[in-house]
Formats: C-alpha cells, structure tokens, sequence
C-alpha cells in the first residue's frame, strides 16, 4: 500500500520542511556581515557579488578577496570562527558586478554594470596588514565583466571590456610583469561566432568561453595571431538561454555549463570526445527550481553557486547522474517562494588546502564552510536521489526525473499553499531513472504549489513548483 501524506495544514508543513533542508553534509564554520552596508534594490537587496581565495604560501595563510557594490574586502579566513576584516578598498563606482583575479601575490579587480570603472591590481604580500594598490588605469577597459588567469601563460583574459566607444568580447594582457599589465591581443569576431564573451574558463590557452545566447564556443589562443575556432555549442540545446559560464573536468572529458537566463533552468552536462565533437549527457536542477550561477569541477565534485538556493555540490562520478553531496543554504530571506531574480549565493571558492570553502551571498556576506558528513541527514531520505521538477518556473506541461533503487509504484499529489489537494497522479516506475509526465499541471491556476512524491519502497519529498 502506497502511504501518503497527511497534508494539514500544507501551508506550514511545507515551508518548514524547506527550512529544515537549509543545509545537509555542511557545516558552518564561520559568517561575516556588515548590516550597515548600502543595498542596492533594498530591502533584501544586494551589498556583495563575486569572491576568490588566496594563500599566502610563506605563512600558509588563507585570505578571501570579496567584492561589494562599492568597495574591495580583504579577509584573513586562517581561523574561519575568527575572520578578520584586514583591508577595504574603494572600488571607484557603485556597480552590480566586480570579479577579483589571484596571480601570485597580486590581486586583479574589476567591475561592470555600473558608472565607468578601472582596473585596480593590489600586491597582497603585506596581509594581513593592509594591501597595497599597484596599479589603476582603464587603459584595457572602462568596464569589465569577469576575468581568468592562466598562470602558466602568465596571461589575463577579460570578458566583454567596454572600452568607449566599443565593445570588444575578450581582450588578452600579458602579466609577466603582474605590475605593468600589457595588451596581447583582442578575441577576433569569427563569422557566427562569439560577439560578447560573460564568462570564460582557459586551460593550456584553449578557451571555452560563455557567449550569452549565441553558447558555448572553444578557441585555440595559444597563438592570438593565428586563433581557431574548435567548436561550439549552440542553440538549440536542451533549456538553452544565457549561456553564462563553464567548467570541464581534469580530463577534458565533460563541461557543465549554465544559462543564467530565463530563471530556474537546468544545469547542463556534455560529453567532449573532441571539440567538434561535444554531445549532450544530461541536465539537472535543486528541488526549488532556482538559478546555478557559477561552478568549479574539482576532482569528481562539482561546487555550484545556485543563488536563492545557496552553495550545492555534486558528486560527478558519473556525469550523467549527478547526485547531491553537499548543500548550504546561504540565503533565508525567500519567505515568499520566489526564486525569479538574482538573489542569495554570487560565488564559490572550494580551493583551500585547509579543505574549508568560502561563499559569498548577496545579501548576507562570507560563508565560510566545511564538509562533514553528520550535517543533515535526516534531509536525505533513504539516501535516495532527489527528484528533479522542470522546466520550473513553466507554463506547460512539466516533466519529473525519479531515480529509484526498486521497482514499485508511485504516487504524486499537488496541493496549494492552502493545503488543499488539487490533484493525484499514480503509477508504477522501474529501478533506476524515470521520466514522469505531470499532465494535471497544465490544469492548474498561476501560483506556487507543492508537489509530494511518495513510492511504496518508503521514500518520500516535496518539490515547491511555480505555475506561470
């Protein structure tokens, strides 16, 4: 007999079981905040945006360089119940985004979607004293998305350099002298190709770079004289949107890479037999359908940024079933089940030696964070896979992917915040992965609603959905 859910009141049931999953195999070590702080699209909004990490190899200290809207911090992060403001540095304009690149001991910022900017580089070697501002000129850029460093290149790559009266979607400096940044090259505009590079990952100076909503394209740099187009990803591919940014593994064997835009899609991840040659494997989202931003593939672990959603890691042993490993839940101010917008976890930096990992949230400042694996398991029932609802937020019919380790059957209910049940679906699944169409769905009034699937192997979750 298939057990089902006593659903009174939904309402409180069904935020508070969100509540108790804000965090599972991670553990708090430390958090740093500054209420006080100007916001921008107060209340709730934004105070903080992008982060990196960087030790100190002669003290074996760990720092982590934090953008605000209007400044650059500097954290001693050694002792994370303890951190340490050492620095802040004004940033010259009020902006959206900053993006903060190591390379030795000297630290490049810069910043974009705001007043026209600068490029600023700090020597890092007098921390945890103070910094020491080396270097500010917009020389390469009024404006500048995010940046990359290949340190074995000695290059700095920046993505979409606003540099009046044009744009130019990448541009490549030299840094072999970290002080006097010099100018390699621009990203040629190759026909159909990339015009507007957001966010770019460079391995041995082949670059896989973000190209909004044309998608993902690989170049050959190493001679910025001679550049190859590799290849490319482009629409139409599953949930493509806002091509935002990517990671391959070690091996160069698979990306995952994100579309920022519409909100709530899918994370995706292809398989690479060759550059021209790269094949779609699989796509996953959290339960609460928010929006991945920026990820890191470690090892098997893939550490995403998942704003509302907070920091989630995957375990990509194999890429096309990812499984959760690790969540925290930066953001708790989404009361009202929300997740359109850009709020909650900017960044993720998971390259310590310590092991520990730095976040950080728009609103709510540093996290400051450690793997331990008594954190929340009673959050993950059974130690089944969670079901993954999408496309969610949609406005058509929406699919279910259950993973199960027995065969059986399945029942799947949908009540409003009211608690009232406005459907119920049954069926059988078989062991391993199904695809469950919700049909009812389109049935259903605009509004937020709770999906409960339950099987009569004894599993049972609840996904918060968003009708359009």
């Amino acid at each position: 007999m298939i057990i089902r859910l006593i659903c009174t009141p939904l309402f409180a049931v069904f935020f508070v079981l969100l509540h108790a999953q804000d965090a599972y195999r991670y553990k708090q070590l430390g958090q740093w905040n500054d209420t006080q702080l100007p916001m921008l699209n107060s209340p709730e909004g934004q105070r903080w945006n992008e982060l990196t990490g960087w030790v100190d190899t002669t003290s074996g200290k760990e720092y982590v360089i934090m953008g605000s809207i209007d400044s650059v911090y500097f954290f001693d992060v050694s002792d994370p119940a303890q951190i340490k403001k050492c620095d802040v540095r004004s940033g010259l304009n009020r902006v959206v985004n900053r993006d903060v690149e190591v390379y030795g001991h000297y630290a490049y910022c810069v910043s974009d979607n705001g007043p026209l900017g600068k490029m600023q580089v700090y020597d890092l070697s007098y921390l945890p004293d103070s910094v020491s501002l080396v270097f500010e000129s917009d020389t390469f850029g009024h404006n500048v998305h995010s940046m990359f460093v290949n340190p074995e290149s000695k290059r700095l790559y920046l993505c979409s350099v606003k540099k009046s009266p044009i744009n130019i979607p990448m541009m490549v400096l030299s840094i072999d002298t970290p002080e006097k940044p010099r100018l390699l090259g621009l990203l040629g505009i190759i026909p159909s190709g990339c015009e507007r590079v957001h966010e770019v990952y460079i391995r041995r100076d082949t670059a896989f770079c973000s190209c909004e909503y044309k998608g993902l394209f690989v170049y050959d740099l190493r001679n910025m004289q001679n550049q190859i187009l590799l290849g490319a990803i482009t629409p139409p591919y599953p949930y493509n949107g806002y091509n935002h940014t990517s990671w391959p593994d070690s091996a160069l064997q698979h990306i995952a890479f994100t579309d920022e835009l519409p909100n709530g899609q899918p994370l995706k991840v292809y398989r690479i037999r060759g550059f021209d040659d790269m094949t779609y494997l699989t796509h996953f989202n959290t339960n609460n359908g928010a929006t991945p931003h920026n990820l890191f593939w470690v090892g098997n672990l893939l550490h995403v940024s998942w704003y509302h959603d907070g920091i989630y890691t995957w375990d990509m042993s194999n890429p096309r079933k990812p499984k959760v490993h690790a969540y925290f839940d930066t953001y708790h101010q989404n009361a009202t089940g929300d997740y359109s917008g850009f709020k909650g976890c900017w960044g993720v930096y998971p390259f310590f030696p310590s092991g520990n990992i730095a976040a950080s949230d728009m609103t709510n400042g540093l996290f400051m964070i450690r793997y331990d694996q008594s954190v929340g398991l009673n959050n993950q029932e059974n130690d089944f896979e969670n079901p993954v609802a999408y496309p969610n937020p949609s406005n058509d019919l929406l699919m279910l992917d259950l993973n199960v380790i027995e065969s059986g059957n399945y029942s799947i209910q949908c009540f409003d915040l009211q608690g009232k049940r406005m459907f119920i679906q049954l069926g059988n699944i078989a062991d391993g992965s199904n695809g469950i169409i919700i049909e009812k769905f389109l049935e259903l009034d605009s509004g937020i609603y709770a999906l409960t699937i339950e099987t009569d192997m004894g599993y049972k979750h609840t996904i918060k959905i968003l009708k359009q």
